[in-house]
């Protein structure tokens, strides 16, 4: 084993420690104040250290600690392709929404076109509202707002909630999806803001009662502090609550690296490498980018496993191969196994089979995301 990995597999035990820990209220005091306000804004995303600082030992320090690595900028090479991504978002809220009691959830369809994977429904929902176009996704936005209204502040993985999810009925994976999706539509689509505070709200005071996720025992509602992070800085995206602080966002960094690292070193699922690269996109969105040695760490970590999302943020995946990836998706093509996954962006393919069985169908949200985030400015 390289020291390389040696180093990182330590990190990732130290950091797991926190990363598996219940949250609690401690956390809740560690607040950005105007001197760390002020420190940030002088390092911002593209900061070179060396020419800012010169041979100044204290900028050098703190530069070299704290400066951001923001998302990639917008590739007009991509410009092209939104008339395929038209026909993808199209496609899935014509062929998979589910329309039961009248809400709208993303579904894949099995052979006989029945709805399957309501479990993961959150999470391809929420990825639909924060890339799909605003005016065509409002059906989306309102039924997140109802469900979330009819149940006093939770969120849950499907509407109407399967008799087999009741104990289970939502996890930090589809919350993760929850997450993006408020922060990328708020950014997308103001004018839908005060609906998506006014949600949020609701969320976060529910969080706030049960501390935790949902109502009950299921270790998938616990909050880890690390998650937490991201709860309380989308509060004060909204304006309901005060900035978490350098000590909460080490945390959630800290926990980002964990996530990858064990993945690398143990070669298992790869969905929380997706995860992972999906809540530094979020943070990103909500005006917290990861300091660019986590990058780093995060990045020389995932080499190697082929998952687009994570490459596309990694700028490993970029210009005309980003481009050609794009053009050549087709999940319903069965000459191209490359495509012929549910969600392309959480399957290592070394090791990890293509999920779409014969005669099902996937939305294509893999697809969906990828052009919206590669392609879109997000102002």
């Amino acid at each position: 084993m390289s020291i390389f990995k040696i180093r990182s597999f330590l990190y990732t035990l130290m950091t797991a420690v926190l990363f598996l820990s219940p949250s609690n209220q401690a956390a809740e005091l560690d607040i950005l104040t105007s001197e760390d306000i002020s420190i940030l804004s002088r390092f911002p995303c593209g900061t070179d250290c060396n020419k800012t600082c010169g041979w100044d030992l204290i900028c050098r320090a703190e530069c070299f600690d704290i400066v951001p690595k923001c998302m990639p900028k917008p590739n007009p090479v991509l410009d092209s392709l939104w008339g395929k991504y038209d026909f993808y978002e199209s496609r899935l809220l014509s062929e998979f929404i589910s329309q039961t009691d009248g809400y709208e959830y993303v579904i894949s369809r099995d052979g006989n076109n029945r709805a399957k994977h309501q479990g993961d429904s959150l999470l391809w929902t929420s990825i639909a509202l924060g890339t799909g176009t605003c005016a065509a996704t409002e059906g989306i936005l309102d039924s997140l707002i109802r469900s979330i209204k009819e149940r006093e502040g939770a969120l849950v993985r499907f509407e109407p909630l399967p008799a087999n999810y009741f104990d289970n009925a939502t996890s930090r994976d589809q919350v993760t999806g929850a997450l993006f999706g408020f922060a990328a539509r708020a950014r997308r689509c103001p004018q839908d803001f005060d609906k998506l505070k006014d949600s949020w709200t609701l969320v976060s005071r529910y969080i706030e009662k049960h501390d935790a996720l949902h109502d009950g025992n299921n270790g998938n509602y616990r909050i880890t502090p690390g998650f937490r992070f991201l709860i309380r800085q989308m509060d004060h995206y909204f304006g309901i609550g005060g900035a978490p602080g350098g000590v909460a966002k080490a945390t959630f960094e800290g926990a980002l690296v964990a996530n990858v690292f064990a993945i690398d070193i143990t070669k298992e699922s790869c969905y929380p490498v997706h995860l992972t690269t999906l809540n530094a996109i979020t943070a990103d969105l909500l005006g917290r980018p990861i300091k660019k040695r986590v990058f780093s760490q995060i990045c020389r970590a995932t080499d190697g496993m082929d998952l687009p999302l994570t490459d596309w943020y990694c700028r490993r995946l970029k210009g005309s191969n980003l481009a050609f990836y794009l053009d050549d998706f087709d999940n319903e093509d069965i000459s191209k196994p490359q495509h012929r996954y549910e969600y392309r962006h959480q399957r290592c393919p070394a090791y990890e089979s293509p999920d779409i069985r014969p005669g099902d169908r996937s939305p294509a949200v893999d697809f969906l995301i990828l052009q919206r985030l590669a392609a879109d400015s997000f102002n």
